[in-house]
């Protein structure tokens, strides 16, 4: 996409979401409470930001404090987007069904309830009609353009892309609205960062970095195949992990995989003397085409906080 059709699109759909926002303010749009903490994770530029490691990091955090915790998600792609789903722990979940981020969050929180669909509302109470305790924790992926939902605790995820970079959902000025800022990605600083400084309330910055564990053999070449929003910074990182991508193949998000190229890109990878590399967002619609896990190397980063640690446990866990 050129840089005026960018530009053209972030004013469109930031201007959209900045008249919904000022007519929920207003009382034009109503709002649902959840009986339950919420906790949004959402961004400004579209995808890339880093969001589903940040849900799975918190959704942690709160069952390791012994908490029930409930991810709301959207479930992008999948049939239940639109008509609604539920994911309990244990259930097998097809990304058919219920898109490739909630079978990836379902794989990496498996203690989590997950509640899918369009409407969050509808399935978080009819997910708090069939669990027999109550739900403690709401994490609300990519929560900042949702406007139907009170929300406890607005995070805004961040990276050094600038307006005109990529698109973006909403202007910058509707950060003063989170409580919460992470900076997932990038050395320059984000817009909107300087601006949390001295805020009255006051407001938390975070910072962030994203590890992967090595490569199990130093000496082995890859192929990287990945159908996420920002596969230059995935390649980025497994590089600095160790591993030795000598191809790079970088497809659309959600990418929609299919078995025939699958294992043509599998037999070209061996007769080179590569192995195949995943995102573990890729690897959850591989396994269900009957792909082994041994035929493929996987990666899935973790998110590590590199400052405002105190912070982050102050206004997230504070009173629980």
């Amino acid at each position: 996409m050129t840089r005026p059709l960018v530009y053209g699109a972030s004013w469109i759909w930031s201007s959209v979401n900045r008249v919904v926002r000022s007519a929920t303010q207003l009382g034009l749009a109503p709002r649902s409470a959840l009986s339950a903490k919420v906790i949004s994770v959402g961004n400004l530029q579209a995808g890339g930001t880093g969001k589903t490691p940040l849900v799975a990091q918190i959704a942690g955090e709160a069952h390791d404090r012994g908490l029930t915790v409930c991810i709301l998600i959207r479930g992008y792609g999948g049939q239940w987007e639109q008509h609604g789903g539920l994911i309990f722990p244990g259930d097998f979940v097809s990304t058919t069904q219920c898109g490739d981020e909630a079978a990836l969050l379902h794989h990496l929180c498996p203690f989590a309830f997950l509640a899918v669909g369009k409407d969050r509302v509808a399935q978080f109470h009819k997910l708090s009609r069939r669990v027999e305790r109550p739900i403690d924790i709401v994490v609300l992926d990519d929560g900042f353009q949702n406007f139907k939902i009170k929300k406890d605790i607005e995070i805004v995820t961040l990276t050094s892309a600038r307006w005109g970079e990529r698109v973006f959902r909403d202007f910058p000025q509707a950060l003063k609205r989170a409580q919460v800022l992470v900076w997932t990605k990038g050395d320059r600083q984000p817009d909107g960062w300087e601006e949390f400084e001295g805020a009255n309330p006051p407001k938390w910055r975070v910072r962030t970095c994203y590890t992967l564990s090595p490569p199990k053999n130093k000496d082995q070449k890859f192929q990287l195949i990945c159908g996420v929003a920002d596969g230059k910074s995935v390649k980025t990182l497994a590089v600095s992990a160790g591993y030795k991508i000598q191809n790079h193949l970088e497809l659309q998000d959600h990418y929609s995989y299919k078995l025939p190229e699958v294992q043509e890109w599998l037999r070209d990878a061996s007769r080179v003397g590569l192995r195949i590399l995943l995102t573990g967002k890729d690897w959850v619609k591989w396994k269900e085409l009957g792909i082994q896990e041994s035929e493929v190397d996987v990666i899935e980063p973790k998110i590590q906080i590199t400052s405002g640690q105190k912070e982050w446990r102050e206004v997230l866990w504070s009173g629980l």
